[in-house]
């Protein structure tokens, strides 16, 4: 598919909510469960999105596409931060699949400010890295420069590492499962064949 479609349907799409957000119609203010501002940013990351694929390729569009990529990153942190920090009640869903088979169910408002607070201070942690990476371009290297991008990637550790701890955990659980299977079966491992 030629990049000037794509481009244009991303932009198109964006458009839509942003008419949406304007209760242009076959809209209506009923069916926005969020202010304003937060579905305008939404559609307008779209547009840019859009515009950005539309673009690619041609001249100037490298720094473009770095000016895009800053905006849509600060855009998705402000997004995020709104529905974890924001006020009012939230509702999201909350989706579990296990084995192929899967589940949902509407999540409690804790629940649903946690996972997005998680996924805000991820984007906040990127964004300070970007804005550390942008400084470095426009003004070399410097104290605050590197004390920024050091912010970003503490807390991009700090965002990550309840997934690490799971993921080990999962790993630990699997190597027990083993031990224990292989002492069960005699020293022979799962697949049957020798120790």
């Amino acid at each position: 598919m030629p990049r000037a479609l794509v481009g244009g349907l991303v932009a198109l799409a964006g458009v839509m909510v942003i008419l949406a957000a304007l209760d242009v119609a076959p809209f209506d203010q009923a069916s926005r469960h969020a202010p304003r501002w937060v579905v305008m940013l939404a559609g307008g990351l779209f547009v840019l999105a859009g515009v950005v694929v539309w673009t690619q390729g041609s001249p100037g569009a490298q720094a473009a596409g770095h000016a895009a990529g800053y905006a849509m990153a600060i855009g998705l942190a402000a997004i995020g931060n709104w529905v974890a920090f924001g006020p009012g009640t939230r509702a999201c869903t909350s989706t579990l699949s296990f084995f192929g088979f899967g589940t949902w169910r509407r999540a409690p408002d804790l629940e649903c400010r946690i996972a997005f607070g998680i996924g805000a201070l991820m984007t906040d942690a990127i964004v300070l890295m970007m804005a550390a990476d942008a400084a470095r371009r426009l003004l070399g290297p410097g104290l605050w420069v590197t004390a920024l991008e050091r912010a970003g990637r503490a807390g991009l550790v700090v965002t990550i590492s309840p997934f690490l701890l799971l993921l080990v955990i999962l790993m630990l659980v699997r190597a027990g499962w083993e031990a224990i299977s292989r002492a069960a079966l005699g020293g022979r491992r799962l697949d049957g064949k020798g120790g």
